[in-house]
């Protein structure tokens, strides 16, 4: 099916005599798998969103934690 497909040279230069020979299932195979490149680009994405918001919401609890400095140390008397 790879070359009936467009991975070799002939389908690149003739691509409507290629498509001409696609069978039902090729055809089937390049849908679905279109499909399933586009729900797993969704859900790459949908991850990587959950994970920017997660990292910024830890980076505002970091930032407040640290927002205001630590006293100074009482200074010892000296003598």
């Amino acid at each position: 099916m790879n070359e009936k497909c467009g991975v070799n040279g002939y389908a690149r230069r003739n691509p409507v005599s290629a498509c001409r020979k696609l069978t039902e299932a090729d055809i089937m195979t390049l849908v679905g798998d279109d499909h399933w490149l586009a729900a797993l680009d969704k859900d790459i994405h949908g991850e990587m969103d959950r994970i920017s918001q997660t990292l910024t919401q830890r980076v505002k609890e970091l930032a407040e934690r640290y927002e205001t400095p630590l006293p100074s140390p009482i200074p010892s008397p000296t003598r």
